[in-house]
């Protein structure tokens, strides 16, 4: 049975009154892919700004695969304009300011190379001011490095900070592990090691997760239409065993914790989404995802997990604000918040 053959008007009341459990304030959180932003987001378009204000978000987390390959460049030899191979001065300030605009807590994705990273680190010590919104650094992303050298670096400068008069000490958070039952035997040892080495300056332990690749649900990563787009793939979705999946990640990031030398650090789920690997088009950036994401908020609150950063603000075929960094556009050009921004 296709869609498009498909009228259904649905409405559904919320009790609001009844109050099941309580979350944290910092729960809701977005992410811009470091792959987004290293193709030169305007952070100043009110068509970004504008609805990235009105949904108000806890913290806006940076990073994702990409960062392993986006290093930073403050040195005078590099172009401040049009330069997507690298981070800039120029494009940092812009991204900070974009923070502050939105009134938000940003979370940068460092790069596995402790020489690119030491310049935006000692920058960003020296003048704290320069970037008010910046709440710390996530590290890891998605695997160790074989050299210690990264982290012990970063970790250092960090516990040597002496951050000026209303400036809170800089965050690191890490080890961004991904907590998927098909990988769990890769990154599971490598997030043990991380915690046990540098559990002592996190202020959080991160993992991500999802739910499916596109050919769990028989469609391509390019998208889909109203032709191809089935009751049977879509519903796939919201069966029990794939709502409660998010259950199972939660509590094998917590055994992972437990069995680390720091069982009592917060844990984040810092980039979700329903679909990974820039999602699918015309399901995962339309409301259609929204009953999936709207599930995943409520089980990770009720789990006390304090941050869950949904994948993402903008950019691939999972952004809440189609615009630049999209691989396709959205079907309506929408943006399908309906995520609070306080609960």
């Amino acid at each position: 049975l296709s869609t498009a053959s498909v009228n259904i008007n649905i409405n559904i009341t919320i009790d609001v009154s009844a109050v099941q459990s309580r979350s944290s304030r910092q729960l809701h959180g977005v992410t811009i892919d470091t792959f987004s932003l290293s193709r030169l987001l305007n952070f100043s378009d009110p068509a970004l700004l504008r609805p990235a204000a009105a949904l108000a978000p806890a913290l806006l987390r940076v990073g994702g695969s990409a960062q392993r390959g986006y290093p930073v460049c403050f040195s005078v030899d590099h172009s401040e304009s049009a330069n997507t191979s690298c981070l800039t001065r120029q494009y940092w300030a812009s991204l900070c300011a974009f923070a502050s605009a939105i009134n938000t807590s940003l979370v940068f994705g460092l790069h596995n190379d402790v020489v690119e990273n030491m310049p935006l680190i000692a920058s960003v010590l020296k003048n704290r001011s320069a970037c008010p919104a910046l709440a710390g650094f996530s590290i890891g992303n998605e695997g160790v490095p074989g050299s210690n050298e990264t982290f012990h670096g970063i970790a250092s400068a960090l516990r040597a900070q002496s951050p000026p008069s209303g400036f809170p000490p800089l965050k690191l958070v890490g080890p961004e592990s991904p907590m998927m039952s098909s990988n769990s035997d890769y990154f599971v040892p490598l997030a043990t090691k991380l915690i046990d080495q540098y559990g002592d300056v996190l202020s959080a332990a991160t993992f991500h997760f999802y739910a499916f690749n596109a050919r769990d649900l028989s469609v391509g990563r390019r998208g889909i239409s109203p032709a191809t787009l089935t009751i049977g793939n879509l519903s796939h979705l919201f069966t029990k065993s794939s709502l409660d999946q998010i259950v199972g990640s939660i509590e094998q990031f917590q055994a992972v914790l437990a069995n680390t030398s720091h069982p009592n650090l917060p844990i984040w789920l810092s980039e979700t989404n329903s679909i990974c690997s820039g999602g699918v088009a015309q399901l995962s950036n339309t409301y259609a995802n929204t009953p999936w994401l709207l599930n995943q908020l409520g089980r990770v609150a009720s789990a006390g997990i304090p941050v869950m950063a949904h994948q993402t603000l903008i950019g691939e075929d999972y952004g809440l604000i189609s615009g630049a960094g999209d691989r396709t556009q959205a079907g309506e050009g929408w943006m399908k918040i309906s995520l609070p921004g306080r609960t």
